[in-house]
């Protein structure tokens, strides 16, 4: 679950800064189809860029031993009498409020095909139309258009038609619909509601601007709208021919078109996403090596798998100890140019060991607490071999801690002037008891 919510936490953070970006620097400009991509760019970054990764081995160098490759101490504690759930409630909690938006979403498009299936046709300027049966606002969802022509004068229903056919052949439709998806599973963000808005006001200008480049005499059209005002709207789905933010809709139209060269501020957006991705993987990096904590249940208490700063080996182990090879006497490096990988890197690699490493219960009965050390190779064929315990007494520990590390799937082998190597790595495994006060 906290993979989970570390994912959730970047998707909402880089949305954050998207809509900040934005309305500090592109919301005034009238390059509103470019805006557009760009405003749907900002859910596609942010979905995707939590699992852009930098390089692992450059990560993982950084703490590499002299004598071997040691992995951070993995803490297993298990309390006898498990906590309230909070963080379980909280999560479905939060999952229920998005569910009844997805359900207002399901509604609403129930709602639309409705109106399809009982309103009759007709074609209005060469464009099938589907006829409201009383006044309400037009708009347009996908291929369809509804209006209720009595309620307008010619020339209205001609500029009505020529706005919503704008919305129904740019599909703007599917942005609306790629919004309220994003507002049910971020729905705690103001941003996402904020950046949804904007989407929405975006299109509108863009059907505005149609409009009026169609020859249109703008200020009718502008008086038109504001007569349109009143009409009631049954559905957020919809792209009305009239929404909120009216004023800001006229002063676009009134507006002196942005110069082109000015879409070089656009480009802004790559170095954004990259440090969107550095930071991105210097918090996770951080929290893997410092303190990383997942739960998993067993039939009689809570057990705590915890990732901190772990021991090395021994100082005491002579020159010749420190000379490892494989069981056929091949080589094996304890420092190389590439270390090897494990499926996913390293955050999944404690995800692993959090989800497999468990606390023997008759360990727990006698209240056993023991520091396990392992030692094992990763060959060049990425397989874990010749697993060897350098500290620890109690076989029922020391058989536990080895059965998590042979289940282990095969790494990507590290490297040595690229060729494939053999490498060393040590886990310490401490299995530490939560007593009552």
């Amino acid at each position: 679950m906290e993979t989970i919510f570390i994912y959730f936490l970047k998707v909402n953070i880089a949305l954050a800064v998207f809509y900040i970006t934005y309305r500090l620097i592109f919301h005034k400009d009238t390059f509103f189809q470019l805006r557009r991509f760009t405003l749907l760019a900002f859910f596609a970054i942010a979905l995707i860029y939590p699992f852009w990764e930098i390089n692992e081995q450059v990560k993982t160098s950084i703490d590499i031993q002299p004598i071997t490759v040691n992995l951070p101490e993995i803490l297993v504690s298990a309390s006898e009498t498990a906590a309230f759930p909070w963080t379980d409630f909280l999560f479905y909690g939060y999952l229920s409020v998005g569910g009844l938006l997805l359900l207002r979403f399901v509604i609403q498009l129930s709602a639309i095909f409705r109106i399809i299936k009982d309103s009759k046709t007709a074609i209005i300027n060469g464009k099938q139309v589907h006829l409201l049966k009383k006044q309400a606002s037009p708009f347009s969802f996908f291929k369809w258009i509804f209006i209720h022509p009595q309620g307008y004068k010619e020339e209205e229903v001609h500029e009505i038609i020529t706005h919503e056919t704008v919305h129904q052949q740019q599909w703007h439709s599917l942005d609306v619909i790629i919004c309220e998806l994003f507002t049910a599973f971020c729905w705690i963000n103001p941003f996402v509601w904020l950046l949804g808005k904007e989407i929405r006001n975006n299109h509108e200008y863009i059907a505005d601007d149609a409009v009026v480049r169609s020859g249109f005499n703008t200020k009718n059209y502008q008086y038109h709208l504001l007569e349109f005002t009143n009409y009631k709207t049954t559905a957020v789905l919809y792209n009305y021919f009239n929404v909120l933010s009216l004023k800001n809709r006229i002063n676009m139209m009134n507006k002196k078109r942005t110069n082109s060269s000015a879409k070089v501020k656009y480009l802004l957006l790559l170095p954004l996403t990259v440090a969107l991705v550095f930071l991105g993987n210097n918090s996770a990096e951080a929290s893997n090596l410092a303190k990383k904590t997942a739960m998993v249940s067993d039939n009689k208490s809570t057990l705590n798998i915890k990732i901190v700063d772990g021991p090395t080996e021994s100082d005491n182990m002579s020159q010749d100890e420190k000379k490892y090879k494989t069981a056929d006497g091949e080589e094996v490096l304890t420092v190389c140019d590439e270390l090897p990988i494990f499926p996913g890197g390293m955050q999944k690699l404690f995800q692993y060991l959090g989800e497999n490493i468990q606390y023997p219960e008759e360990a727990q009965k006698n209240e056993i607490e023991e520091t396990i050390i392992l030692a094992f190779f990763i060959l060049k064929d990425g397989s874990v071999s010749e697993i060897k315990v350098l500290k620890g007494e109690n076989e029922l520990l020391k058989k536990e801690a080895i059965r998590v590390v042979e289940a282990m799937p095969k790494w990507t082998p590290g490297k040595q002037k690229g060729e494939p190597v053999n490498v060393r790595y040590v886990m310490p495994v401490s299995f530490k008891l939560n007593k009552p006060k």
